[in-house]
C-alpha cells in the first residue's frame, strides 16, 4: 500500500464496490504483512476509512480492520455485525461507545495492539457479547470495566491493569497473559487483587 492520493482514491472505490455487493465478511489489512514483528504506532495512518464505509455497512457480519484510521467511526448502520476485530488502530472511548451502542448483535470483539485507548469500558448489559479479547493495548492505563452478563470467554494479554467486572454469570473461560513487572512480588496483595473479579 502506498500513501499517494491516487492509491487512496482507488482503495476508496474498491471498498465502495465491495459494499455495494452486500458482502457479509470484510477484511481490511494495511499492515506490512508480518504477523510476528510488532508494527509501529500509527500516529498518522496512511489510510483512513472513507465515509462510504460507514454509510453502507448494513450487510457486514464479520469485520477485520488492521493498521488504518477509523475516520468518522460511526457504526450506526452495522446492525448485522456479529464479529469485529480491530488491530493496530487508534481507538478512543467515544469509538468504543459507538460500537457498543450501535451493534446490538455483536458477539465477538477483539482489540489487538490498539492505542490511545486508556480504558476498555463496556457496561451495556443488553449487549450480547460472548467473546472479548484484549491484547497488548499499550496505553490501557485505567484498566478494564465490564458488565456483560452473556460473556463466556475473556482473554487479556499485556501489562497489569485493574479489572472491574460485574454480572459475569455466564463466564466460562478466562485467559490472562501478564508481563509481570519486577516491582511486584508473586505474593503481593496487589497481584492478588487483580484476580478478585474472577
Amino acid at each position: 500500500y502506498y500513501s499517494s492520493n491516487i492509491y487512496r482514491q482507488n482503495i476508496d472505490k474498491w471498498i465502495e464496490i465491495v459494499l455495494e455487493k452486500s458482502v457479509q465478511e470484510l477484511s481490511l489489512d494495511f499492515s506490512d504483512g508480518d504477523p510476528v514483528v510488532p508494527q509501529p504506532t500509527l500516529r498518522n495512518p496512511q489510510y483512513v476509512l472513507p465515509h462510504c464505509f460507514y454509510e453502507q455497512g448494513m450487510c457486514i457480519r464479520v469485520l477485520h480492520i488492521n493498521s488504518c484510521g477509523l475516520g468518522l467511526c460511526n457504526f450506526v448502520n452495522f446492525i448485522q455485525l456479529t464479529s469485529l476485530a480491530l488491530t493496530r488502530v487508534r481507538l478512543s472511548w467515544a469509538a468504543m461507545e459507538n460500537i457498543a451502542h450501535n451493534c446490538p448483535f455483536l458477539e465477538t470483539l477483539s482489540l489487538v495492539e490498539c492505542y490511545r485507548i486508556f480504558k476498555v469500558e463496556i457496561t451495556l448489559r443488553t449487549l450480547g457479547l460472548r467473546k472479548l479479547i484484549v491484547r497488548h493495548c499499550q496505553s490501557l492505563s485505567l484498566g478494564i470495566e465490564l458488565w456483560l452478563p452473556r460473556l463466556q470467554y475473556f482473554e487479556y494479554a499485556g501489562k497489569m491493569v485493574p479489572f472491574d467486572m460485574r454480572g459475569m454469570d455466564d463466564l466460562e473461560v478466562v485467559v490472562l497473559d501478564y508481563r509481570l513487572d519486577t516491582r511486584y512480588s508473586y505474593n503481593s496483595e496487589d497481584i492478588k487483587s487483580l484476580f478478585n473479579p474472577f
